[in-house]
């Protein structure tokens, strides 16, 4: 998802994304369940109010509609396109359009869980970010963030070889720059906007440092269409954080009475 680039989800580029969809057959990728057994986890109302910012799709927030029947839901995302087909898909939902590098439209106090999955690696200023979804949870909330590990096992292999590391780019019209023998197996050629990707310590330290406590901390696969071998060492992987694909964190705002 990039809030910066609205003109990415064309009805064209969306039907791509299906296409290429996952090595475990698209939605819900394992990060997702991950992420929905986090959420299911939660000490909550039953009445929560329940926002994903970056919401794309709309089919996270109909999983968890599903998983939580009671949770009021509303989506937030900077594309019109994904939004709409959001409206269709979670029906029922609060659907706002708004660029997520600027402060969130929500009140202060206002939700009970936010969801930011695979965002925060998109944004300009994630501390910004984190300070927004801080003030409109409430003081018992949580906030669940999925995002990539620049750290992965399979990155730390790559740049000695002189490879940059998966999820990082260094352009904002290619993904075929700087990626030596992997240029070949990139399944497009359209970057998808990542800016600030994180590593295990990073995402511990800047929820902190924001005025956050991270209380759960879990791991999900590379869904990707790969060789066996590299998707039985990503799994076998995902009890060490540091070097697992990718971070589902669950934090608990610091401090708010």
């Amino acid at each position: 998802m990039n809030p910066e680039r609205p003109d990415l989800y064309t009805e064209d580029r969306l039907k791509e994304w299906e296409r290429m969809d996952g090595g475990d057959g698209g939605f819900p990728f394992h990060r997702q369940r991950v992420a929905l057994e986090a959420l299911k986890g939660l000490d909550v109302r039953s009445d929560a109010a329940f926002v994903d910012l970056g919401s794309g799709d709309g089919q996270f927030a109909a999983a968890v509609k599903e998983q939580s029947p009671g949770w009021s839901i509303s989506l937030i995302d900077g594309s019109e396109a994904q939004l709409a087909r959001a409206a269709k898909v979670c029906v029922g939902a609060s659907c706002v359009q708004a660029d997520l590098n600027q402060p969130l439209p929500l009140g202060d106090d206002s939700i009970d869980v936010v969801h930011a999955g695979e965002l925060i690696e998109h944004l300009y200023s994630p501390d910004a970010f984190l300070r927004e979804c801080r003030r409109v949870l409430r003081p018992d909330g949580h906030l669940v963030v999925t995002t990539p590990n620049l750290c992965a096992w399979y990155n730390r292999v790559l740049f000695p070889l002189g490879v940059l590391p998966i999820f990082y780019e260094i352009s904002a019209e290619s993904t075929q720059y700087g990626v030596g023998f992997l240029r070949g197996l990139k399944q497009s050629d359209q970057p998808v906007g990542h800016i600030r990707v994180m590593n295990h310590s990073g995402l511990v330290e800047i929820l902190e440092a924001n005025g956050f406590d991270v209380v759960d901390m879990r791991t999900a696969v590379f869904d990707v269409k790969a060789p066996l071998l590299f998707r039985v060492v990503d799994r076998a992987l995902l009890g060490a954080p540091s070097l697992a694909s990718n971070f589902i964190a669950v934090a608990r705002p610091r401090g708010k009475s």
